[in-house]
C-alpha cells in the first residue's frame, strides 16, 4: 500500500514538474530582424529546461551571441554605490522599508549569499564601454517568480567611470531584472515579464531622455507558451 502511494505521488509530482517546465517561445515582435529570429532558435533549444525567468541562457551552437565576461569584485568596496542602488529602487517606499531592504542586502553580502560582479561593455552603442555591475544570488526561482513582473535578479546597474556612484543616465536599467548579451558585438538587454502574459523582451538600452522619459527601445518579444 505504501509502495503504491509512493509511486502515485511520484507520478503526480513528475507530471506537475513537467507542466511547469515544458514550453516553447514564440516570436511575436521583431520577425524582420535576424537578431530576433536567431534568438528565438536559441531560446527554443532549451525547451527541456525551466522557463528563462531569471536569466537568458546562450547555447554555444549560436556563436553570434555572447555573454559579458563578468569578474567578481569585493562588494564591500562598493558599499556606497550599493546603498545608492537600493535607495533608488526603494524610492517610492518609506524610509523604514528602505532600511529593511538595505539591512537584508548587507546580511546577504556578509553571509556570501549575494555577490557583486563587474564587466565592461558598450551598453548605449556610442563606442565607449561603460562599467556595469551585477548582483547575483538574490534568490530568483524560475517557477516561483514566473508570474512576477520583475523577478529578483539579475540586477544590473551602470556606474560612473571612476566607480564612485551610479550613472543615472542609465536609470531605466536599474532594478528591472535585465539580463545582458551581445549579438555580433552589439549589446542588448532582455527581461522576463509574467503579469499579463509570460514573455521575454529584448531591448536596446538608451540613456537619452525624450518626451516619455528615459526609455529602452523594444526590439523583440517572445511569448512563452506552456
Amino acid at each position: 500500500m505504501k509502495k503504491a502511494l509512493f509511486i502515485t505521488s511520484f507520478i503526480i509530482f513528475t507530471l506537475a514538474e513537467g507542466v511547469s517546465y515544458a514550453g516553447q517561445y514564440k516570436l511575436v515582435r521583431g520577425s524582420q530582424f535576424e537578431l530576433c529570429r536567431e534568438f528565438e532558435k536559441n531560446l527554443n533549444s532549451f525547451k527541456a529546461e525551466p522557463p528563462m525567468v531569471c536569466e537568458r541562457k546562450i547555447n554555444p551552437r549560436f556563436t553570434d551571441f555572447r555573454k559579458p565576461n563578468w569578474k567578481q569584485v569585493d562588494a564591500k568596496k562598493y558599499i556606497n554605490i550599493l546603498e545608492q542602488l537600493i535607495r533608488y529602487t526603494q524610492r517610492h517606499r518609506t524610509e523604514e522599508q528602505f532600511q529593511q531592504a538595505w539591512g537584508r542586502l548587507n546580511k546577504q553580502i556578509d553571509s556570501g549569499q549575494v555577490t557583486l560582479q563587474m564587466s565592461y561593455f558598450d551598453l548605449d552603442h556610442n563606442g565607449r564601454k561603460e562599467p556595469v555591475m551585477k548582483l547575483t544570488g538574490l534568490g530568483c526561482n524560475p517557477i516561483k517568480h514566473m508570474n512576477f513582473l520583475r523577478p529578483v535578479e539579475p540586477h544590473i546597474f551602470v556606474v560612473t567611470e571612476n566607480k564612485k556612484e551610479l550613472d543615472m543616465r542609465f536609470q531605466r536599467v536599474f532594478g528591472l531584472s535585465f539580463d545582458e548579451f551581445t549579438f555580433r558585438g552589439r549589446a542588448y538587454i532582455s527581461k522576463w515579464s509574467g503579469i499579463a502574459k509570460k514573455m521575454i523582451g529584448i531591448y536596446e538600452p538608451y540613456n537619452v531622455r525624450n518626451q516619455m522619459g528615459i526609455q529602452n527601445r523594444p526590439i523583440c518579444q517572445y511569448d512563452f507558451i506552456d
